[in-house]
């Protein structure tokens, strides 16, 4: 075996332990490498247990091994145990899918508005049409719960990866179309996540009009279509289109 991997190293070390202890005796070590010839052979021994403690520990079997690995020489051996290879180092591609996971199920969590830890049909499409997901795919999007449970799980996720991308670029290009929000929405957005809690709303409101200020929790009750207690862009914009109309001088 030519190359030097710790992790293989190890696995080859535990196949040459016999009896299990992490440590070679003088027998194991003369049945299991070349180096030592017999059980006899207490100077080929002697040469690995650089400690001088009577046993072979993995640092020790780990010198030689490497020693031959630098020098391209097969390290041959002959183990008392079966070989348990390592498992193979993860992939890009497993990275990657596990990246996508991951992100995934912070996308669960955050599309979650009542926080019972599944998602259902409802806030899935909710959070993405407040979000400017285009219709069409938001039909898609509904179509994820086949087994008609209300709620969307397990492999109903998978799809959900692939149309992730789309609904992301449906979303950033509708949030990048600020130019009809209140100018004092961008500012009030203090944690920037595109949504205004009550006391953001607030401050957006002031913004505009002082005197407005007085309506945020009426605004926020009414408006709130999703029920996660914030308003997102869309619910702001058909909130605030009456207090806009009212402010315009008369023509």
């Amino acid at each position: 075996m030519r190359g030097h991997n710790e992790e293989l190293s190890r696995a080859l070390f535990r196949a040459c332990d016999r009896d299990a202890d992490d440590r070679l005796s003088i027998l194991e070590a003369a049945g299991a490498l070349l180096a030592v010839h017999s059980r006899r052979d207490v100077e080929g021994f002697r040469r690995l247990d650089t400690d001088a403690d009577g046993y072979l520990h993995w640092p020790e079997f780990d010198a030689r091994y490497r020693q031959l690995a630098l020098q391209a020489t097969p390290f041959q051996l002959h183990p008392s145990r079966p070989f348990e290879p390592p498992a193979p180092p993860p992939t890009a591609t497993s990275e990657a899918a596990a990246e996508q996971e991951k992100a995934l199920a912070a996308l669960v969590k955050t599309m979650d508005a009542n926080g019972d830890g599944v998602l259902q049909t409802a806030e899935l499409v909710a959070v993405l049409k407040e979000s400017g997901v285009p219709p069409a795919l938001l039909a898609e999007l509904s179509k994820l719960d086949a087994d008609s449970s209300g709620d969307v799980q397990g492999e109903e996720l998978q799809p959900l990866v692939q149309l992730l991308p789309q609904a992301a670029t449906a979303t950033t290009t509708a949030a990048a179309d600020t130019a009809a929000l209140p100018s004092g929405f961008a500012v009030a957005d203090a944690d920037g996540n595109g949504a205004l809690t009550g006391a953001e709303l607030r401050e957006a409101l002031r913004r505009l009009d002082p005197s407005l200020t007085r309506w945020t929790d009426l605004i926020l009750r009414q408006a709130d279509r999703s029920g996660n207690g914030s308003l997102g862009i869309a619910e702001v914009q058909r909130a605030l289109a009456p207090l806009e109309r009212d402010r315009e001088p008369p023509r």
